[in-house]
């Protein structure tokens, strides 16, 4: 585990690529409790090393390990984890986790979209949870989309909207 200072000066733990892969070598378990405790502050973590340049994982994202690692070992940490992070976290990171829901599949997460969806403004978040949800290939679901473009005025709005209004049109969502 590495520390280093925040921008505004606070010391802050988080785990690198490199000493991930280290210790899950030599102590598994160490190596997941570390991976929970970073996943629980995904928001905190630092986007300089979140890339992976290895002969067998290139370009993998390592938080997408991190989660991958958790789901494995406690899906319901992950869901709930992963649930929570849908609702709140920024543009960066939210398609790592928006794409979670169609490895899951579970019903707490495709609600904590559909709970994003609602209120979201941003369109780089409102337009991937809209394809994710549409992947699930479900006219429940789509029915809800519909639904919730009628109370979210961001759904309309600007370049966004149009590309909202495309991507329900190609899927024949109406």
């Amino acid at each position: 585990m590495m520390n280093y200072f925040g921008v505004c000066g606070t010391k802050k733990k988080k785990i690198s690529p490199s000493v991930f892969y280290i210790l899950y070598n030599k102590d598994p378990e160490r190596a997941y409790q570390l991976a929970k405790k970073t996943i629980q502050n995904a928001t905190d973590f630092e986007y300089l090393n979140t890339t992976i340049y290895d002969d067998e994982v290139t370009s993998k994202k390592f938080l997408q390990v991190i989660l991958d690692t958790i789901l494995v070992r406690d899906r319901p940490f992950a869901i709930k984890q992963i649930s929570k992070h849908i609702k709140e976290i920024a543009v960066l990171q939210f398609p790592l986790f928006a794409n979670q829901a169609l490895k899951t599949r579970d019903s707490t997460i495709i609600n904590a979209l559909f709970r994003r969806l609602k209120t979201e403004d941003n369109p780089h978040i409102y337009l991937k949870a809209t394809k994710v949800l549409i992947a699930f290939k479900n006219k429940e679901i789509d029915r809800r989309i519909i639904n919730i473009s009628k109370v979210n005025p961001a759904l309309k709005k600007d370049w966004g909207g149009k590309e909202f209004a495309e991507l329900l049109k190609d899927n024949n969502i109406e």
